[in-house]
Formats: C-alpha cells, structure tokens, sequence
C-alpha cells in the first residue's frame, strides 16, 4: 500500500548536496583547527627550531594538537606558541630522561601516586609535595632545573 506522507524534503535523491548541519560544519572547522596546529608546528621545524623537530610524531598528534588547541580556546596561533614552548620546556626540563628513573623509593613513602587518568586517558602521576619537603614553604626553592 503506498504511503501518504509527503516526500522527503532534503534533497538527498535529487542530486543537490544535503545541507550541512550546525554539527557538521563545527566538526569541519575543529578539524581545520588543529590542522593549522599541526602545519605551524611543521613550519617551525622545517626552519630549523630543533626542539619542535625532535617531537615530530606528537607535533602531528591530532589529540595532541587539538589539546593545545582547546588550552588556547581555539586560536590556532596561540596553540602554536604554547605547544612550541611546552616543547622547549620539555628538552630544558629533561622530561625524557624522568621516564627512566627509579620512583620506587618515592611510591613506597606515599610521596608519588597513580592519580588516574586525564580527559585523554592518560595516566597521570600525582606528587605529594607537602610530603617531599614538608618544611619548605617556597616551591621555586626546590624546582628542578
């Protein structure tokens, strides 16, 4: 028996494009957003900044770029400028070599704990301060450098 309601109205079998919606249209420009991350990123490397270059699988992480993305809520230039100077952070700070070193001692005194996860799923490794230098009360004393 055929139906009685009235055709479909999006255009969908006529050979028109479908109109894009709202959330379509959002997701395409996050998608430009954290590409224009990634590109400005490469471009610095490309120029020689060394820092940049020596994290090329993570300057082109999308969950990576849109992170820094989101912190500089939506300006594809300020993500640049704060993922490049977290990377220089990282190579001054030695963060690679934190990976290798031994916290057992540290987990043992209740100083380091597992904190959970982030919004990413990462894990994440609490330090308890007040625990380490309980007596210090100036924290740039003890920053390590």
């Amino acid at each position: 028996m055929p139906s009685s309601d009235p055709p479909c109205s999006d255009h969908r079998g006529s050979g028109s494009p479908s109109p894009i919606s709202p959330a379509e249209d959002a997701s395409a420009a996050r998608a430009e957003a954290w590409q224009q991350v990634r590109d400005g990123l490469v471009k610095l490397a490309q120029d020689g900044n060394e820092d940049v270059a020596r994290y090329g699988d993570l300057i082109t992480s999308e969950a990576a770029c849109a992170r820094f993305l989101r912190g500089a809520k939506g300006d594809a230039g300020k993500g640049v400028a704060m993922f490049r100077k977290h990377l220089e952070w990282r190579v001054q700070y030695g963060l690679e070599s934190v990976v290798h070193e031994d916290f057992q001692d540290l987990k043992a005194h209740g100083e380091l704990y597992w904190g959970g996860r982030d919004k990413d799923g990462v894990m994440t490794l609490m330090w308890r301060y007040d625990k380490r230098w309980a007596n210090v009360r100036v924290y740039c004393a003890v920053i390590r450098s």
